[in-house]
């Protein structure tokens, strides 16, 4: 006696989707074996900008990682020993402060902190101080 049409159907269409669910298992395993990709950023960071003389530095500007956490902020700060500036960097979007009057030296601190009351930080890849809209010194955390 042989199988019937509807047998027949039945057992490729049953044979089919148990290849199809191994295959999607075999998919699934070989993503949870990969770990998931992190991306530390710099809790804090001082640095010491020496400039070749005295500039009116008029804007900062804070370049931030695509990989920084949207949630996360970071305060940067820039002083001279008498003014100071500071920006506050939240999420992934890049930030700049102009002001006046600028901060006129050779010497500035810039130093990046965390913000406590957010749960975690931006991370910074750069920052710039400038003149007139001029890069003139760059600090990379």
């Amino acid at each position: 006696m042989s199988p019937s049409r509807l047998q027949i159907a039945s057992i490729v269409l049953s044979s089919g989707l148990l290849a199809f669910v191994a295959l999607a298992s075999a998919k699934t395993d070989r993503r949870a074996d990969k770990p998931a990709p992190t991306y530390t950023c710099t809790p804090g960071h001082v640095e010491v900008v020496r400039l070749a003389k005295a500039m009116p530095i008029d804007e900062i500007r804070v370049d931030v990682s695509r990989l920084s956490p949207s949630h996360g902020a970071t305060n940067v700060y820039v002083w001279d020993g008498r003014f100071m500036r500071v920006l506050r960097i939240r999420g992934q979007a890049s930030q700049r402060l102009s002001f006046s009057p600028p901060i006129n030296s050779d010497r500035l601190h810039v130093s990046l902190e965390p913000v406590y009351t957010a749960p975690t930080n931006a991370c910074v890849d750069r920052v710039e101080l400038r003149v007139k809209g001029t890069a003139v010194a760059e600090v990379t955390p």
